[in-house]
């Protein structure tokens, strides 16, 4: 009895020695957890330029001073259109074949009867002058008719030609008459646009306006042609928004290539600016508090907290001033979850 009453006093004791270890252990090391390592991904900061590119679109227009409307300048009807819209001509080229109305030939008859009148009188006053019968006002009166009806008639034949040429090396922008129609006399016929009367307007948003200026060189491509590409040349920006776009008019001159622009061509217009040279960091790796910019160093696996200044930036790379040098890695992925002085685990040991 004795015997068994020593048994159980052991196992008891064990038992309590057990509980007292697994608590006191718990205790003592409740204030030392391992601390947590954030997994990242790191980059390392590099010196070189960066230029900001800004992508806008636009449309291709004529220069006020490029446009050349043909009018006649006595009632016609179109006989013939040998051109279409959007076709390149040269000058002299043919253009439509034309008739005067009844109306314009009846007035080419009485200038041509006026013309003769005229002359006739001319003749009969100098007849009667050479006898002392007419003055000299006389015959000056007549001589005068006579010039006055001669330059008439010799207006509206010269004007009365069937054919319309081209006046300029461009493109036809319209025609306004079709084959068979009546076109009224000091009306336009058909509208020629110089090849370099031809200039683009875009329209760019009000925080991009700070990366271009006047003179600046741009990249124009023909929206459905992207793979030509030419260059041009800013030439004015307007100082106002634009109320039906919400955006400021850029006008752009191309400098003209084997690839040609056509009135009415859409086009995307790509424009690299503002030219720096500093330290480069990944996009991402940029993050922002307020009106503060910051990133995370990460040097022996320990990540800091450095505020950075933006200079300048893209959708790849941002250009900074900072805490911060050539080579130092920057947390740029799983870096929203760092704070100052946490352990991380870089994924990419190899950069």
């Amino acid at each position: 009895m004795k015997k068994s009453a020593i048994i159980v006093f052991l196992i008891i004791l064990i038992a309590v020695y057990f509980v007292f270890k697994e608590f006191f252990y718990k205790n003592t090391n409740s204030n030392h957890i391992p601390p947590l390592a954030a997994p990242v991904t790191v980059t390392k900061a590099a010196y070189g330029k960066l230029r900001k590119k800004v992508v806008i679109y636009g449309k291709v227009i004529a220069n006020v001073n490029g446009i050349k409307n043909i009018i006649l300048s006595f009632d016609s009807i179109i006989n013939d259109v040998y051109v279409a819209t959007g076709q390149n001509v040269n000058r002299g080229q043919l253009l439509m074949n034309v008739s005067p109305t009844k109306y314009a030939e009846m007035r080419l008859r009485q200038a041509q009867n006026s013309l003769k009148t005229a002359k006739r009188n001319l003749y009969f006053v100098k007849q009667r002058y050479n006898v002392r019968i007419a003055t000299k006002q006389d015959l000056l009166n007549a001589r005068n008719a006579y010039s006055n009806a001669l330059i008439q008639y010799s207006i509206l034949k010269k004007s009365l030609k069937p054919y319309v040429f081209s006046p300029i090396n461009g493109v036809v922008n319209k025609i306004f008459y079709i084959k068979g129609s009546s076109a009224p006399a000091q009306s336009p016929i058909i509208q020629v646009i110089n090849k370099h009367g031809l200039i683009i307007r875009c329209g760019i948003e009000m925080e991009y306006l700070k990366y271009i200026h006047q003179g600046l060189i741009v990249h124009i491509s023909i929206i459905g042609n992207a793979k030509k590409q030419i260059s041009g040349k800013i030439i004015k920006i307007a100082g106002i928004v634009n109320p039906n776009t919400n955006l400021v008019n850029v006008y752009i001159k191309p400098i003209y290539s084997k690839t040609p622009l056509l009135f009415g061509n859409l086009v995307k217009v790509i424009i690299y600016a503002n030219e720096r040279k500093g330290i480069l960091v990944p996009e991402q790796s940029v993050l922002r508090k307020g009106d503060k910019y910051f990133i995370y160093v990460i040097k022996k696996n320990i990540a800091y907290k450095r505020y950075v200044q933006v200079l300048l930036k893209t959708d790849i790379y941002d250009l900074i001033k900072g805490n911060i040098g050539r080579g130092d890695l920057v947390a740029s992925l799983g870096n929203y979850e760092l704070k100052q002085g946490m352990m991380v685990i870089i994924n990419n040991r190899k950069n």
